[in-house]
């Protein structure tokens, strides 16, 4: 982190960056949680997969700088918080639930102006955890994404496609081989562009 602040205070003082500004937004987001599980010995082999699903909502908070007219570099935060319930339709009785939290860093690229229609690439790290009645992950690492800002009906409007490795996949067991990761699928409402 030093050395982002360091590098965007150099750039700042040799006019590449002209002006930082801050950004808001709040969006809906899916959170998909993927997790596998296999063990396999010389005598026995199994192996579990499963999907956690959590509809939620984020809060995007970007400080931006200019490096010009069509082009900024960005450092975001996308908090995230979501639940989904589902309730027996025979018993009407709540049959599972799902709880997940999010905190993603990133910093990105964006091609055009932010407020207006833009293209965004980003990368970063990430903590996801995802608990359910059925299964739970948690997910740290690596995330990368996707995104774009367009007009829609006189409004802009902001989409991103995001996707964390887990690194937090080692097990003492030999014979048993983990492995986690998260997509994120979301629209976002910038506010005050």
């Amino acid at each position: 982190m030093k050395k982002i602040i360091m590098g965007l205070a150099f750039l700042a003082m040799t006019g590449i960056v002209k002006g930082q500004e801050y950004y808001h937004a709040f969006g809906l987001q899916a959170n998909i949680g993927l997790q596998s599980e296999k063990y396999e010995t010389e005598t026995e082999s199994s192996s579990v997969s499963q999907v956690l699903f959590v509809p939620g909502v984020f809060y995007k908070a970007t400080l931006a700088f200019e490096i010009n007219r069509d082009m900024s570099f960005a450092v975001s935060a996308y908090p995230f918080i979501g639940m989904m319930g589902s309730l027996n339709s025979q018993s009407g009785a709540t049959s599972g639930t799902s709880i997940g939290i999010e905190f993603p860093i990133l910093g990105e690229l964006y091609f055009g102006d932010l407020d207006d229609a833009c293209f965004f690439v980003g990368a970063g790290i990430n903590y996801s955890r995802i608990a359910s009645t059925y299964g739970r992950t948690t997910v740290l690492g690596p995330q990368i994404e996707l995104g774009g800002q367009f007009e829609f009906r006189d409004q802009i409007i902001g989409a991103r496609l995001a996707y964390t490795y887990g690194v937090n996949n080692a097990t003492d067991n030999p014979d048993y081989t983990m492995s986690n990761s998260i997509i994120n699928v979301g629209i976002f409402y910038p506010i005050g562009l």
